[in-house]
């Protein structure tokens, strides 16, 4: 069976990124919604040179990662609410027995969170970073029409 098959279904291709080729999104995941937040970021920045292309590709690729984590911090949740659901029985208060059980699977699983929280905080300053690096590019560059503007990236909903 080839690495990239599975028993459920035929090959996983993913996306390659442009210009560097890597890729980026797990079986699991939207091709549809990663180009759309390519299309946003280029939308926004208009890359021209190869390095604008680069950090603008590398924009999406941090925001990508930070949509992620998000989701595997609620999907961590979600697991540990099934994994938990009688501990808390004697709690009849609904709100506070899934707050309880929240806290509990946090406890249960707090390297696991504490290790996204780090790398949540390092893609967003990397996110920061690689857009000011962008948009000084961008307001140099004498081609670009967007020449003098400053662009703040947005960070778009989950």
């Amino acid at each position: 069976m080839d690495r990239n098959e599975t028993k459920a279904g035929p090959p996983f291709t993913g996306v390659k990124t442009e210009p560097i080729g890597h890729t980026m999104l797990l079986p699991t995941e939207q091709v549809g919604d990663y180009e759309a937040l390519v299309d946003q970021v280029n939308r926004q920045f208009q890359p021209d040179t190869y390095t604008e292309q680069l950090l603008a590709q590398s924009i999406v690729d941090c925001e990508w990662r930070l949509r992620r984590i998000s989701k595997l911090e609620e999907g961590l949740l979600l697991l540990g609410r099934r994994e938990l659901a009688g501990k808390f029985a004697s709690e009849l208060d609904l709100r506070k027995r899934k707050e309880l059980i929240d806290a509990e699977v946090r406890v249960v699983h707090r390297k696991v969170f504490k290790t996204m929280a780090q790398q949540e905080r390092f893609l967003e300053k990397q996110l920061k970073v690689q857009a000011a690096e962008l948009n000084q590019l961008v307001r140099e560059n004498p081609r670009s029409k967007r020449r003098g503007l400053f662009l703040v990236p947005k960070r778009s909903g989950n």
